[in-house]
């Protein structure tokens, strides 16, 4: 399906250069925030403010939407990836924040 709406940009062909560059574009979040993720725990977890940042990855997120009218699809695409990245670095070490140390305890 992706593939048919990203076939619009190339002539309304889905040639094999266009699912190339079709994957290109699929996999650019992706690859943006494997390597984000680890930076922006590190400044997570030395400068705080999760509540903060947890906002400015949700608007990352919706900024997405309103770039994809205005711009080619690799930039709301990489901004999608910073999201990402930012939402994981804030959310999975709030777990252990959040929920008690008694339930936490595995063994």
């Amino acid at each position: 399906m992706i593939l048919i709406l990203l076939s619009n940009r190339y002539n309304n062909s889905a040639s094999l250069e266009t699912r190339h560059n079709v994957s290109l574009y699929m996999g650019m979040p992706f690859l943006v925030s494997s390597f984000m993720i680890p930076l922006f725990g590190y400044l997570v977890d030395k400068y705080g403010r999760r509540a903060h940042l947890l906002l400015l990855s949700t608007g990352l997120g919706l900024s997405t939407f309103v770039l994809f009218m205005f711009t080619s699809p690799s930039l709301p695409l990489i901004v999608l990836g910073f999201s990402y990245s930012l939402f994981a670095a804030i959310i999975w070490p709030s777990i252990s924040i959040v929920v008690p140390n008694e339930i936490l305890v595995i063994f």
